[in-house]
């Protein structure tokens, strides 16, 4: 089943952010389901799309930090989660390789413009998927995140060692 938020209307007239892994289906969503977002400021980004979600849509929601240190904006319909919203603003969610908060500066700095709304170049993207696979290996569901970026093998060259230049 369909969410309900509009998630171009959302992400309309915002800046200073790109959604990773973004989703084929975007901006279509399935309800439960998550959107990762680097932004220069997790709070204040945060605050904007609540108060977006709220003013427009009247729905619940809540916000918190979570253990990898991501704010997550959980909105909520009838008591089930409808979207989730995992918001970084300096990368700190990785703890297996820790990477210098102005990775996601430059990240940011470089983000392209598509269909309406922001993401990361694709070296960076794949930068991104490299740290989540890495960070989540024994998951199985994260192996999708390698076999992305094997999928671009000049920009995997380009994004370890983005990785290896930011490593703290």
């Amino acid at each position: 089943m369909n969410g309900k938020i509009n998630l171009k209307w959302l992400f309309e007239g915002l800046d200073d952010y790109c959604i990773i892994k973004i989703p084929e289906s975007f901006p279509h969503y399935e309800k439960k389901s998550d959107l990762d977002i680097i932004c220069d400021d997790k709070i204040k980004f945060s605050k904007t799309l609540n108060e977006k979600i709220t003013n427009k849509y009247k729905l619940k929601t809540k916000s918190y930090i979570a253990a990898n240190n991501n704010l997550q904006l959980d909105v909520i319909i009838n008591g089930v989660l409808d979207i989730k919203f995992d918001i970084t603003d300096d990368l700190s969610c990785f703890s297996k390789i820790k990477v210098n908060k102005e990775l996601s500066k430059l990240i940011l700095k470089k983000i392209e413009h598509k269909d309406g709304i922001f993401i990361p170049t694709l070296e960076h993207e794949i930068a991104i998927r490299l740290l989540e696979y890495e960070e989540y290996k024994d998951n199985p569901k994260k192996i999708k995140h390698l076999n992305f970026a094997n999928q671009h093998p000049a920009e995997k060259t380009i994004a370890k060692k983005l990785i290896q230049d930011y490593k703290l």
